[in-house]
C-alpha cells in the first residue's frame, strides 16, 4: 500500500471517528436519551481495544504524514492551490457559522 492510500486510509477513520462524535451531539440536542444510547453504540466501537488502536494509528500516521509532506519538499513555496486549501482549512463551514451566531453565548 502506497502512502498516499495509508494516508486516505488514516483520514478516513479520523472522519469516522468526528462523524460519530458529531452525531452524539446532534443526538443531545435532540434528547439526552437519545445521546446516552448513541454513545453506548459508538463507545462498542471506538473504546475497543482494536477501534482505540485503530484511532490512535490512524491520527498519528494522519499528523505524521502531514510533517512528511512538508518537510519533503525542497522549499517552502506554496503553489496557488496549496494555499487556497490552508486558507480554507481552519475556518469554519457556514452552517456552523451561522448556528453560533444565532446562540446567545
Amino acid at each position: 500500500m502506497t502512502l498516499t492510500r495509508l494516508n486516505l486510509a488514516a483520514a478516513l477513520v479520523v472522519a469516522t471517528f468526528v462523524l460519530t462524535h458529531t452525531i452524539n451531539h446532534a443526538l443531545g440536542l435532540w434528547s439526552l436519551e437519545a445521546a446516552e444510547g448513541a454513545r453506548r453504540a459508538f463507545g462498542l466501537l471506538w473504546r475497543s481495544p482494536l477501534g482505540g488502536a485503530a484511532l490512535g494509528a490512524a491520527l498519528f500516521y494522519h499528523l505524521g504524514y502531514a510533517y512528511f509532506s512538508v518537510f519533503r519538499r525542497s522549499h517552502l513555496r506554496l503553489p496557488a492551490l496549496e494555499w487556497v486549501r490552508l486558507w480554507r482549512w481552519p475556518s469554519p463551514s457556514p452552517l456552523s457559522s451561522s448556528a453560533t451566531s444565532c446562540s446567545r453565548a
